[in-house]
């Protein structure tokens, strides 16, 4: 019976590494084409009551892996407050459906005021 046992766990093993090679394949072509894309998220804190509770996350795609992806965020959230994230992994799927895409030039324009602002956060700090 364990005889049994380990002759089917081989043979899931090498079937569940054949599955693994197939999915990343399929991932490579459905999210390989991401590197370099932009992309908003509406954020807010919990119980918005009014527009100006919202703003915008920004990502830009630097990396994919598997079904995640590297990406490089910022925002200023409704108090001011800047936050910048070098590197933060992403589930591939929602980048389209959650996240909004934006053109280069949205982003770009956005990363000059997270700049800008920070700039000047600094600057009134000394």
């Amino acid at each position: 019976m364990a005889n049994d046992k380990d002759k089917l766990l081989k043979e899931m093993r090498a079937l569940r590494a054949q599955l693994d090679e197939i999915e990343e394949e399929e991932n490579r072509v459905r999210y390989g084409g991401l590197t370099g894309k932009c992309f908003a998220y509406r954020s807010c804190y919990s119980c918005p009551e009014k527009p100006s509770d919202y703003w915008h996350t920004y990502v830009q795609v630097l990396s994919v892996d598997g079904s995640y992806v590297n990406a490089l965020c910022f925002e200023i959230d409704k108090n001011g407050m800047v936050s910048i994230e070098p590197s933060k992994t992403i589930p591939a799927a929602m980048l389209g459906r959650d996240y909004k895409s934006v053109t280069k030039a949205q982003f770009d324009k956005a990363r000059r005021r997270c700049l800008e602002t920070a700039e000047h956060l600094l600057r009134e700090s000394r």
